[in-house]
C-alpha cells in the first residue's frame, strides 16, 4: 500500500489525504489562508502539483478559496499581484493528466450540445427526483447508465461517432449536486 506524506502527516490512502485537506478548506470556504498550520499543510499538498512550479510563479502571499457548483474553487495570490487558479484534486493525486483523463474529457465535450439541449428542454424542473430539495440555477446532468459505462458499452459495441451513440443510448435527468456525487458510476435511473 503506497503512504501519502505531506509535511509531518502520513496518509494511509489517498483519499484519506483528500478528506483531510477537503476539511481544511471547508474552513476557510470564502475566505484565503494565509498563514499559520494550514497555510503550511495546504502548499505541502500544492506542491505535490505536477505545474507546481509554474502554478506558484513568483510565490505565494495566500490561497482564496471559493465555492463554483458545490465544488472547491482554489486562486493562488501571487506575490507579483497575479492570480491563478489550481486544482487541489490534481495536487492530492500528485500527477497530471492521463490519457484516459484526455479522451473521457474529449468525448464529454462531444455530447455538449446534447446537454445543452438537455438543459433547456427541461426548464420546468424544480426538485431533485432523489432527495426532493430545490434545483440551483445549474443543476448537475445525470446519466443514465453511467458516462463511464456508456464509453466503455460505445468501446465494445464497434461503433465510431460517440456523440450518436450517446444520443441512442443515454438516458439524462437533473439532480442536485450531492445526490449526483452520491450516485457516482451508479447505472440507476430515478
Amino acid at each position: 500500500m503506497n503512504t501519502h506524506v505531506v509535511g509531518s502527516l502520513t496518509f494511509k490512502t489517498q483519499a484519506d489525504l483528500k478528506y483531510y485537506t477537503k476539511e481544511i478548506l471547508s474552513r476557510h470556504l470564502n475566505k484565503t489562508i494565509d498563514h499559520g498550520y494550514d497555510f503550511e499543510f495546504i502548499t505541502q499538498v500544492f506542491s505535490r502539483h505536477p505545474e507546481w512550479a509554474e502554478k506558484k510563479g513568483t510565490g505565494v502571499i495566500a490561497y482564496k478559496i471559493t465555492s463554483n457548483m458545490g465544488s472547491y474553487h482554489v486562486d493562488i495570490l501571487r506575490t507579483d499581484g497575479t492570480e491563478i487558479d489550481i486544482s487541489w484534486n490534481t495536487a492530492v493525486r500528485g500527477r497530471g493528466r492521463t490519457v484516459h483523463g484526455d479522451r473521457m474529457k474529449e468525448l464529454r465535450e462531444s455530447v455538449d450540445e446534447q446537454i445543452k439541449e438537455f438543459r433547456r428542454s427541461q426548464g420546468h424542473i424544480t426538485h431533485c427526483p432523489r432527495c426532493k430539495i430545490p434545483l440551483t440555477s445549474a443543476p448537475h446532468v445525470d446519466h443514465t447508465p453511467s458516462f463511464r459505462t456508456l464509453v466503455t458499452l460505445f468501446d465494445t459495441s464497434g461503433a465510431d461517432n460517440f456523440a450518436l451513440y450517446h444520443k441512442q443510448n443515454a438516458s439524462l435527468q437533473f439532480l442536485c449536486g450531492p445526490c449526483n456525487f452520491k450516485k457516482g458510476t451508479s447505472d440507476e435511473l430515478l
